[in-house]
């Protein structure tokens, strides 16, 4: 799924589910098991490094722990599952993403990953010009 302002992490969410997927059909029938995790939003301080602690899939979406995800990751793991995707909504919005066209995926996608302050208002990056063309720097 793209992920308009986390492309890069998704991108590479995207690519470690596709090739794990590869990757376990080639092992499969020896011993080695692949699986892949893809969990939803992690109770870690990742969010807060990244400036996105007050975007809307923090607000909205459940969040678990990482032992709580280590667990049903590994409960999956060992029933043989190659991608994981623990919790009921993020199984829901995975599948669902299927059916919806880019045009209207992308900008609602973008909407929910938005960085934005406690208070919600939209943050750009430094050195940007915004809508309004002042420097985003400036109007601290």
């Amino acid at each position: 799924m793209p992920v308009p302002y986390q492309a890069t992490y998704a991108a590479t969410k995207a690519f470690m589910i596709s090739w794990s997927r590869a990757l376990a059909w080639e092992v499969f029938g020896s011993s080695v098991r692949i699986c892949v995790v893809a969990p939803g939003p992690i109770e870690t301080t990742m969010h807060e490094k990244a400036g996105a602690e007050h975007s809307r899939y923090m607000v909205y979406f459940p969040r678990m722990t990482p032992e709580a995800m280590a667990e049903a990751a590994y409960r999956r793991f060992m029933r043989g599952n190659w991608v994981i995707i623990e919790g009921f909504l993020n199984r829901v919005v995975a599948a669902g993403v299927r059916f919806i066209p880019g045009i209207m995926l992308i900008p609602a996608v973008g909407w929910f990953f938005r960085v934005r302050d406690a208070e919600g208002n939209l943050q750009w990056p430094e050195g940007w010009k915004g809508p309004t063309g002042q420097d985003a720097a400036k109007k601290k």
